[in-house]
């Protein structure tokens, strides 16, 4: 019940546009759309045929920006369900429904059945993680996917640490090496807290039976990630090196503007949990009841702090910040407040007021979690003035590319901007390569001589004007309107 709950929910968000987001879901999308077609060669820009300049992750063909697990998925789910916004989210709508089980789960081992289900409860109603899902929020599926293994190698760990079966550690390994092939190196999280509470078996001199199941599962997680490093390094070698340059700087530079003072990720706390006064209390009292608890084993205390720090720590001394970095151990921190509304709830003997506050308590938090007011606003789910709002120009730009199909497989559009990366979607509708740019007589010359059709959209102020009336040329024409194309749910 708990899975098809959170995957109902998770499909109700990203079924509410139709259209792509910005940053960075269309490029996500094109991408997964390009290794439907050749999973082994990831694209953005399907060919470069008039030569135009390629510079950084959102203007390439070959992309290794991301690691390709998350886009894999994608790719499979547009096979079955073909070109369309939900294909592009449904790995994501799923996955939802496996983190909300597996936390339920690790809940379980850790403290007991109430604290995981209120743990669950409270995971499938983050607005912030549907945000991901629906593709509202930056690097939405990458993000979202990436926590999802990693919050499956903590289960794995956990059933390891409960049982010590040797099967958990091949387990470990394998999603931890598809966290890494998700995001990247972060991906192996898991094992820092993992070494942390074996330290103590050196003093016993049992050390190396210890550290034996931390290096199988880590060769396996090398296993699983190592190959397709080798295999772009030895096929795509300066692309390969570019981006491993790239990603390196994200230490010591502020990339893209990414920016942010030591108390960044501490701000954040108000986006991806609830107001960040309220949730350092709520936290504190929380962490305070679990640490003073004797039902819960010394070493999963140590491991859930050790790890909640240790990525906080790391990511307030990156130069780079975005919100969704500490994103990884969400799972862990909800599992801690979930364990202080039940440690709470447990001091009370009689079952009825005892219910009654686990009842009270997770409905606040779901309703800090789920923040009503602004998630209907955002959502659309009021009737508002939107002629100029960026969500209408969305609507009306993602109509505007369904109704300009074409039969032809090799045609080039130019002008392609009416709203900031349409050509990207564009591309994912359509059969088309797409530019933003109006093209040169030159080089609708050199695409025509390739053997393409050459279309140009034309928008009021921004229209081609050639000096040769002698080239063949399909204009599109793109008028913007009033626009009734949004609907809203609800009238106020």
């Amino acid at each position: 019940m708990l899975f098809l709950s959170a995957v109902s929910i998770a499909a109700a968000f990203a079924l509410f546009s139709p259209h792509l987001y910005l940053w960075d879901e269309q490029f996500h999308a094109l991408v997964g759309k390009n290794l439907a077609k050749n999973p082994f060669t990831p694209t953005l820009i399907p060919s470069n045929p008039i030569y135009t300049k390629q510079a950084g992750w959102a203007n390439t063909t070959i992309w290794l920006h991301k690691q390709p697990l998350f886009t894999w998925q994608i790719a499979l789910s547009i096979k079955f369900f073909g070109l369309n916004s939900f294909a592009v989210r449904l790995p994501s709508v799923i996955f939802h429904g496996i983190l909300v089980i597996t936390i339920f789960r690790i809940g379980t081992i850790v403290f007991n059945k109430r604290t995981g289900f209120i743990a669950a409860l409270l995971t499938m109603h983050s607005a912030y993680l549907l945000g991901l899902i629906s593709g509202r929020i930056g690097t939405d599926h990458n993000d979202f996917i990436f926590l999802c293994y990693i919050t499956l190698s903590f289960w794995a760990l956990f059933e390891w640490m409960l049982t010590f079966h040797k099967k958990w550690t091949y387990w470990i390994g394998i999603f931890a090496g598809c966290a890494v092939l998700t995001k990247w190196l972060v991906g192996l999280l898991v094992f820092a807290g993992w070494g942390l509470i074996i330290l103590p078996e050196l003093r016993r001199g049992h050390f190396w039976q210890a550290l034996k199941p931390l290096l199988i599962s880590f060769g396996i997680t090398l296993f699983v990630f190592a190959p397709w490093q080798i295999y772009t390094y030895l096929r795509f070698p300066n692309d390969f090196k570019k981006e491993m340059s790239y990603n390196s700087l994200h230490l010591t530079q502020s990339i893209e503007n990414h920016s942010g003072d030591a108390w960044y990720h501490f701000d954040r706390l108000s986006d991806i949990y609830f107001p960040r006064i309220d949730f350092m209390i709520v936290f504190a009292i929380c962490l305070a009841v679990m640490l003073l608890s004797k039902k819960v084993k010394s070493e999963f205390k140590v491991y859930i702090l050790f790890t909640i720090f240790i990525v906080y720590l790391f990511f307030t001394i990156v130069e780079t910040k975005m919100p969704s970095f500490t994103i990884p151990v969400f799972g862990l921190v909800i599992l801690i407040i979930a364990s202080g509304i039940s440690e709470i709830a447990g001091f009370i003997r009689q079952r009825f007021i005892q219910s009654t506050i686990v009842v009270v308590l997770s409905f606040l938090l779901i309703n800090w979690l789920i923040k009503p007011a602004p998630t209907l606003t955002q959502y659309a789910f009021y009737l508002k003035e939107r002629e100029n709002s960026a969500e209408n120009n969305m609507l009306e730009g993602f109509n505007f590319i369904k109704s300009h199909r074409s039969e032809s497989t090799k045609r080039i559009v130019f002008g392609v901007d009416f709203f900031p990366g349409a050509h990207i979607s564009w591309m994912f509708f359509n059969n088309d390569l797409a530019y933003p740019f109006l093209p040169s007589d030159k080089q609708i010359q050199k695409a025509q001589q390739k053997g393409y059709l050459v279309a140009i959209v034309q928008v009021k102020g921004k229209e081609y004007r050639s000096s040769s009336t002698n080239r063949k040329i399909e204009f599109i024409y793109f008028k913007r309107k009033r626009s009734d194309l949004f609907v809203p749910l609800i009238r106020k």
